[in-house]
């Protein structure tokens, strides 16, 4: 495709998608897209091949058509070394797209809870698992941008708008550097739910997080080890986390596979489910037990915030601001250096369920003081 015959026009209206994609193609390993007249309009999943940067102002908007219900941005089948995206408010524009497919809309009182999609599950963590290293994009999970099986990944100054359900999904990627990232999550569609920001599953390795802000209608940060792709997630700093009533900072997930050697550091905010979990989530009673090994939160000013009706949840059961779920093994995991100021909710600091092995887990240096109530650091929930 010639760049030259394909009309880049930044109007809002037109479909840019072409013409953005033909300077990808080209020769220019950079590719910087100028300022548009109002935003860039795509209908299609922009594709970056190996080598490659594209570059835009960071208030620069991309936003998916109506009714498209795809990617937005993903690497090509040759993206697998060294590519780069800098800047751009990727809207997503979820309220015109397919409603999230993980969730059944429940009728009737706004207090009911949504119910999951067994099709969804299915395909996540049953005998039809998806696990190849790269994401399958012919079946559409709601996801924003996507990347897998990479070596050598940078997203830096970029707005995630709106998405249907993750900002940017990775799976398989070694050596990455995501920086300076918002999250400008409004309504979901239909509900405020599984809309996480950053999530990475099996293989994700060697990489920095850092400077977000925002809040997210689920985890800001996912490291899940047993999903599309599977395998060991390790050696990763996460820091510098802004949010306000946000579902959560950081979920560590695992089944067969360890999340191992991370560092969270630095978060300030309120969070109306947890600020870390150690999970496994699915396959309870086989026996196994998820393991997080070498894991340090540090350095943060965090509590809870309130729990309100359009986030679907359960608003009798509230969890601890960290939070060990049953079948999981937690070796040398060290949270130190954290205040509490709590003016809503009295739950512990720290809550493991029966069967959640927190023996290797250490506390230094924690200090909470409460408005609502007398608080347990530690509590069996």
């Amino acid at each position: 495709m010639n760049a030259m015959k394909e009309k880049l026009y930044g109007n809002g209206i037109d479909d840019d998608t072409a013409a953005i994609q033909a300077l990808l193609d080209g020769a220019e390993r950079e590719i910087r897209l100028p300022k548009p007249e109002k935003h860039y309009l795509i209908s299609a999943p922009l594709q970056l091949h190996g080598g490659k940067t594209l570059v835009l102002e960071k208030d620069t908007v991309v936003r998916l058509a109506d009714g498209a219900s795809c990617l937005m941005l993903k690497n090509a089948e040759d993206g697998k070394e060294n590519i780069a995206v800098y800047g751009g408010v990727w809207d997503m524009n979820n309220k015109n797209q397919k409603p999230n497919p993980v969730v059944r809309k429940v009728e009737g009182d706004e207090l009911d809870i949504y119910t999951g999609c067994a099709e969804f599950d299915e395909l996540l963590f049953g005998e039809k698992a998806y696990t190849a290293r790269r994401y399958d994009d012919t079946k559409y999970m709601g996801f924003s941008m996507a990347f897998g099986d990479v070596k050598g990944l940078t997203l830096k100054d970029i707005t995630f708008k709106d998405p249907v359900t993750y900002g940017c999904w990775f799976g398989a990627v070694d050596t990455f550097e995501v920086e300076n990232i918002t999250f400008d999550y409004n309504d979901g569609n239909p509900y405020p739910v599984n809309m996480d920001g950053l999530h990475f599953d099996g293989l994700c390795r060697n990489g920095t997080i850092r400077n977000l802000k925002g809040a997210c209608y689920d985890d800001m940060v996912a490291f899940a080890a047993d999903e599309f792709v599977k395998g060991d997630i390790e050696n990763v700093l996460v820091e510098n986390i802004g949010a306000r009533d946000c579902h959560s900072a950081v979920r560590l997930l695992a089944v067969d596979h360890a999340v191992k050697n991370i560092t969270i550091r630095n978060v300030r905010g309120t969070f109306y489910q947890y600020c870390v979990g150690f999970t496994k989530y699915y396959r309870m009673g086989d026996g196994v037990y998820g393991r997080f090994e070498n894991v340090v939160v540090e350095n943060c000013e965090v509590s809870k915030a309130p729990m309100l009706k359009k986030y679907k949840k359960d608003p009798v059961h509230r969890y601890p601001l960290f939070y060990f779920q049953t079948e999981t093994r937690s070796e040398n995991v060290t949270i130190r250096n954290v205040e509490r100021e709590e003016t809503d909710c009295p739950v512990p600091f720290v809550g493991a369920e029966e069967g959640a092995d927190i023996g290797g887990v250490r506390l230094e240096n924690i200090k909470q003081t409460s408005r609502v109530g007398g608080m347990e650091l530690i509590a069996r929930i």
